[in-house]
């Protein structure tokens, strides 16, 4: 279960449910007291906490078609909701509801829901190949920079594995990119370079 395609489909799921209990359902009602608690806890913080935690894992291994494999769970889920209602009369929410909708605004709905729902694993994606790494690598430069007694505020130039040199702290945009091997490339540089210094 924490094969990298499957936490993400698990954070994108996550975060789906919170940007749109908060934009349609959360004004349908007015919790109390505990309620209201476990409310916030369940829809905003744990989202926000789970998002973190996936952003810090490892996931070098994904690729874009994954954000397609994402889609999996609430394909499922809907189908269930649309089954079971169809026999309990019970739909979670009014927006899948048929009762409620006309055929062709329930397909519209869903259609949108899933592409959006694509688009955001894709989004991860993108923001994951484009941040982790550059912040990875930032924070291994500063902690040389440490230990070696250079100030934080004084510009000194780093070579990076790719042999391009870049000055701190304008060095940020020129760290490189690439999936888990050239994560596992460039800490075996920084190995070399740190048992040089």
């Amino acid at each position: 279960l924490n094969a990298p395609r499957i936490e993400l489909m698990a954070v994108t799921a996550i975060l789906f449910v919170c940007i749109v209990y908060n934009l349609l359902l959360a004004s349908r009602w007015d919790p109390q007291g505990w309620q209201k608690i476990a409310d916030v806890t369940v829809h905003q913080i744990v989202p926000v906490i789970f998002a973190i935690y996936w952003f810090l894992r490892p996931h070098g291994s994904l690729k874009w078609t994954d954000a397609l494999f994402a889609a999996i769970y609430p394909t499922l889920y809907t189908v269930y909701g649309l089954t079971r209602g169809a026999f309990d009369g019970f739909y979670p929410y009014y927006f899948t509801d048929p009762t409620q909708n006309s055929i062709p605004q329930l397909a519209l709905t869903l259609l949108v829901l899933m592409v959006a729902f694509i688009a955001g694993a894709a989004a991860l994606l993108g923001l994951s190949e484009l941040g982790i790494e550059r912040v990875e690598y930032v924070l291994f430069i500063m902690s040389r920079n440490y230990r070696q007694g250079i100030p934080l505020d004084r510009a000194t130039k780093a070579v990076e594995p790719s042999g391009r040199t870049c000055n701190w702290p304008v060095m940020y945009p020129c760290a490189p990119l690439g999936g888990m091997e050239s994560q596992l490339e460039r800490r075996r540089s920084a190995t070399s370079i740190v048992s040089r210094s």
